[in-house]
């Protein structure tokens, strides 16, 4: 698949605008991330806490948390943007194991010797009951999901009050509502766009009930920034905002397709272009006539270069050499992973080659954005 590089150098100009356009959102705390030791910014006031947890295999179930989870290899942790949360805010000597997580996602560098020394139950994205019960037997107390259906294979399918009464808490990141606390759930798998505050509120509960909430307002707040700065370019861009299609698998049916979320309509709602979702036919998908398709690198089903397809030869996209593939795009509701603003900046960059987007982020040590670096897209 062809390559196309968008390599743009920040001038001075820029760096200055830059800084101008997102010293509104600066942030004064600044953020040590550990790998290795656990957070100890525990703000005793938010304790006893007390969650609603929704979930869909189970209805609602009410919990108490005295304190943070604290237990060293106890969590068991579904879905990619869990396992980089812990493993970022520096808990990652809490995970017994994960379940239905991408071992190469957001995180890169420092993180990533760290993720592969992790203890992986399972690359499906639910627990066995043998797993699960095994896990329990070794002292594993605490289940964090962004998976509404993390145990739905298991006898506790339709029991969240069983795991209760053997000592285990089940926490679903996208379902849940601290009792007396501004933060609302959100229905994450929905295809209904929410606000970017609305998205970060999961992260804002996290941060509370494991007690780092100061480290994690300011990772919302350097992740912000960047968002910031690309729908500030869009709203400047009078440009028609182009069509894109994110093909995520081939079904067997012959139907190309990408799960929906709410993310990824967000995402495409903040870099302006019109999101084209669904499952196609062959027929579809040329009368559509996307102009850029976004593919899933190694997607279900896909074997062929999709810009190598004879039957897509006439599409504008093909035509246009805009057909691309990405790994780290929102396919599906959890598995964006935790820095979700360099995703919109890939994205960004993809649709709008013309704009000068920041660099991909890989730490909240400033929050500031830097604008002496080269981005770099490219797309096959």
């Amino acid at each position: 698949m062809k390559l196309n590089k968008l390599n743009k150098i920040f001038s001075v100009t820029l760096a200055i605008l830059i800084l101008t356009l997102t010293c509104a959102c600066t942030s004064t705390k600044s953020t040590t991330t550990s790998t290795t030791t656990t957070a100890t910014t525990t703000t005793a006031s938010n304790f006893p806490l007390t969650v609603n947890t929704s979930y869909v295999y189970g209805g609602n179930i009410t919990q108490t948390y005295t304190a943070p989870p604290s237990k060293p290899k106890s969590v068991i942790v579904d879905g990619t943007d869990m396992m980089e949360f812990m493993v970022y805010f520096g808990l990652s000597n809490l995970i017994y194991g994960v379940v239905g997580a991408n071992t190469t996602n957001s995180l890169t560098g420092q993180y990533q010797a760290t993720i592969n020394s992790l203890n992986f139950i399972t690359d499906s994205s639910f627990i066995s009951t043998e797993d699960l019960l095994n896990a329990i037997n070794d002292g594993a107390n605490f289940i964090l999901t962004s998976n509404p259906s993390a145990v739905r294979e298991t006898i506790f399918t339709n029991d969240m009050a069983g795991l209760n009464k053997l000592g285990v808490s089940y926490y679903y990141s996208f379902g849940s509502t601290f009792v007396g606390s501004q933060y609302a759930s959100l229905n994450y798998t929905s295809t209904a766009t929410y606000s970017w505050p609305e998205f970060f509120a999961v992260y804002q509960q996290l941060g509370i009930l494991f007690g780092i909430e100061d480290k994690v307002d300011a990772f919302i707040a350097q992740q912000m920034q960047v968002i910031n700065y690309v729908q500030a370019r869009a709203n400047a861009d009078t440009s028609p905002a182009p069509s894109v299609m994110f093909i995520y698998y081939a079904g067997p049916s012959g139907l190309y397709g990408s799960y929906d979320n709410g993310l990824m309509e967000l995402m495409c709602e903040t870099c302006k272009c019109n999101y084209l979702h669904g499952n196609w036919s062959n027929e579809t998908i040329l009368n559509l006539n996307p102009d850029i398709i976004i593919c899933r690198a190694g997607g279900a089903g896909l074997t062929q270069p999709f810009d190598q397809i004879p039957a897509f030869a006439s599409l504008n996209a093909v035509k246009n050499n805009t057909v691309y593939t990405s790994t780290t795009i929102p396919w599906t509701s959890n598995s964006a992973g935790l820095l979700v603003a360099n995703s919109l900046v890939e994205i960004a960059g993809y649709i709008h080659p013309d704009w000068l987007l920041p660099p991909a982020t890989t730490s909240t040590t400033t929050s500031t954005i830097t604008t002496t670096s080269t981005t770099t897209a490219t797309g096959q």
